[in-house]
C-alpha cells in the first residue's frame, strides 16, 4: 500500500493553506500519518546562506506537518491547523552552505481531539539540516469561520502563478536601532503579504513573522560587530504563536540581544541569543527565543 504518491488537489482539501504558501511539488505517504515531499527554497538570500533560511525551513516543515496531521485526523473535511508552539533546531552544525535539492519528511499524531503534534526533518542532498517539533490547535472549518468571520476578505482564490510572494519579506519601516535591539513596523498586513494563508481570511504566517524577527536579530548583530556583510545561520528557534495578525492590522517587530549564559557572548562562542517579539493591533502575535551562529 505504501509508499503512495498523493494528489496535491486532494491534499489541499484537508488543510488550511494553499499555493503559493503550500509549495511542495509532490507529497508521498509512507504510513498512516507519515509523509515526505520535495520543495525548492524560495526566499531570496540575505544574511542566511544556502541551502535555506531557518524561517523558510520552519514554514515547509510546519505545512508538511499539517498534511500528516490531516491523515491522522479521524474527522473528515478541511481543518485549520494553527501552529502554537514550535522548536526548530539546526542539525548539521552549519556545514551545508550550498544550494541543494530539498526534501522533507513529517509524521503526526493527535494529543487530544483539538491538539495535534508533528515532527519533521528537512534535508539537503540527503543530509539533515533542520528539525521541527510543532503543536497545532485544530479547528474544523466551520469553527474557524465562526470565530474569525469578522476578518473575512475576498482574496481571489488560491494557486497564483509567477514568482512566490514569499521570496522577500514584507516592506518594513525600520525604527531607530541601538546596540542591543532592532525594531521595525509593518504598517498594514495586506492579502499580498500572505497569499494562500488563508483563502479569504488573509493572515500573516508564523514563518513570515519568524523571518522578519530573525532578520532584525541578524541586522542587530551585524551592527554590534560592525560587520555590514555579516552572514548567520539560525541554530535554534523556540516559537510561541499567540494570535493571528489579519489583513488591515499593524505589526511591530523587535529583536533584543540576550546572553546565552552568564559571561558568554558571540565574540568568543560564535553564538548569540535574542529575545524576539511581534505585537499587532489587538495584542501580542508571537515571540521567539533565537540563537544565531555567525559565519
Amino acid at each position: 500500500m505504501y509508499p503512495q504518491t498523493l494528489d496535491n488537489s486532494e491534499v489541499l482539501k484537508g488543510i488550511c493553506v494553499s499555493p503559493p504558501y503550500f509549495a511542495f511539488d509532490h507529497v508521498v505517504r509512507h504510513g498512516s500519518a507519515e509523509v515526505s515531499g520535495g520543495v525548492n527554497a524560495q526566499t531570496a538570500a540575505t544574511r542566511e546562506p544556502a541551502p535555506i533560511s531557518g524561517a523558510e525551513a520552519g514554514r515547509h516543515l510546519a505545512i508538511l506537518g499539517t498534511v500528516a496531521a490531516s491523515l491522522a485526523n479521524p474527522k473528515p473535511g478541511r481543518h485549520y491547523y494553527l501552529a502554537r508552539r514550535a522548536l526548530l533546531v539546526r542539525l548539521d552544525d552549519g556545514r551545508v552552505t550550498r544550494p541543494a535539492g530539498l526534501t522533507a519528511q513529517a509524521e503526526a499524531h493527535f494529543e487530544d481531539r483539538r491538539v495535534a503534534r508533528a515532527q519533521g526533518t528537512l534535508s539537503a542532498d540527503g543530509e539533515a539540516v533542520y528539525s521541527l517539533d510543532v503543536r497545532y490547535d485544530v479547528l474544523p472549518e466551520p469553527t474557524f469561520l465562526r470565530i474569525f468571520g469578522a476578518h473575512r476578505r475576498w482574496t481571489g482564490g488560491s494557486g497564483r502563478s509567477g514568482p512566490s510572494a514569499y521570496a522577500t519579506a514584507p516592506p518594513l519601516d525600520v525604527l531607530e536601532p541601538d546596540a542591543t535591539a532592532w525594531a521595525a513596523e509593518l504598517s498594514s498586513v495586506t492579502a499580498e503579504h500572505c497569499p494562500g494563508h488563508f483563502e479569504d481570511h488573509p493572515a500573516l504566517p508564523v514563518a513570515v513573522v519568524m523571518g522578519v524577527l530573525s532578520g532584525l536579530a541578524a541586522d542587530c548583530l551585524a551592527g554590534r560587530l560592525q560587520r555590514p556583510s555579516l552572514q548567520v545561520q539560525v541554530m535554534r528557534a523556540e516559537v510561541v504563536a499567540h494570535a493571528l495578525a489579519f489583513a488591515g492590522e499593524r505589526v511591530r517587530f523587535e529583536a533584543r540581544s540576550t546572553p546565552l549564559e552568564e559571561g558568554a557572548g558571540v565574540e568568543n562562542t560564535g553564538l548569540s541569543g535574542f529575545r524576539c517579539v511581534a505585537a499587532g493591533s489587538r495584542g501580542r502575535v508571537g515571540e521567539m527565543g533565537l540563537v544565531l551562529r555567525t559565519l
